[in-house]
């Protein structure tokens, strides 16, 4: 796993910010693309989640029974020698949030990050704030990189094969 002092010299290249690297992870921030599941006629659709205001900034309730897709603010540069997984910050789960889904990364990824999440009861999430960590792994012997169907991925995106 990648630390601290490696993280602090590549940050520019990959898309995280210097300032919030921890001695073994990165702590990314909620970007402006949030977007709530809704099962409509039978279909899956991805809706803009509302944003409010208050005294703390704009932020967007998360609703309970809901699925989110959350967009982080930074675009993401995986190297292609490193894999990346993202956590929760504690701070959400003690809140009743659940990371649950699209939380890896492959080698030579680019884009927004997008996290899946559900939260336990209602949870103001701030535009801005710090809610996931991200750790980078070295990968041996890799002959490919990442290229999908979410490659260079901008705001939150959903299943792209879904119907």
């Amino acid at each position: 796993m990648k630390g601290s002092g490696w993280l602090r010299q590549h940050a520019e290249e990959l898309g995280i910010n210097a300032n919030n690297v921890n001695p073994a992870s990165v702590d990314l921030t909620v970007g402006i693309d949030i977007k709530r599941l809704e099962y409509v006629d039978g279909k899956l659709e991805y809706n803009l989640a509302e944003v409010d205001q208050d005294e703390k900034g704009n932020f967007v309730t998360l609703i309970a029974g809901f699925h989110y897709l959350v967009a982080t603010a930074e675009v993401l540069q995986i190297p292609e020698d490193c894999a990346a997984i993202v956590r929760l910050k504690s701070s959400l789960g003690r809140g009743g949030v659940h990371l649950t889904g699209a939380d890896f990364y492959d080698p030579g990824y680019r884009g927004n990050g997008t996290v899946a999440m559900s939260p336990m009861a209602s949870y103001k999430l701030y535009l801005g704030q710090k809610f996931v960590q991200i750790m980078f792994h070295e990968v041996a012997e890799i002959d490919t990189s990442y290229e999908g169907q979410y490659q260079n991925s901008s705001g939150a995106v959903g299943d792209l094969g879904a119907k």
